[in-house]
């Protein structure tokens, strides 16, 4: 590397130098086969996120699901209610759970 001012001396300009600098300061900072470490580390997260944006997609396709079970009951209700009948008789049985809890297996 050398000298700043030496260099700048041979180069013409200090903006030069210390980019040249600044590289080789970066090279040198990656250990011998850091390069395939890093990739290795980067394609593992973006696996991980190409994940996440999978189960949030699913997430959200299952709450969409369980809205429009909700909206359906809900109309059923209005309807009972509307015919004059009690709309508690349009609840589904005890086993009826909306928003069941998170699967946590995983």
């Amino acid at each position: 590397m050398g000298n700043i001012r030496a260099r700048t001396r041979e180069c013409g300009s200090r903006r030069k130098v210390r980019a040249s600098h600044r590289a080789a300061a970066a090279a040198a900072a990656v250990p011998e086969g850091g390069e395939d470490r890093i990739l290795q580390m980067l394609e593992r997260l973006m696996n991980s996120v190409d994940q996440l944006r999978e189960e949030i997609a699913m997430g959200f396709e299952r709450m969409d699901n369980r809205f429009d079970d909700i909206h359906a009951l809900v109309q059923r209700m209005g309807q009972r209610s509307a015919a004059g009948e009690s709309w508690v008789s349009a609840l589904p049985g005890p086993s009826f759970r909306p928003f069941p809890p998170a699967d946590r297996s995983s």
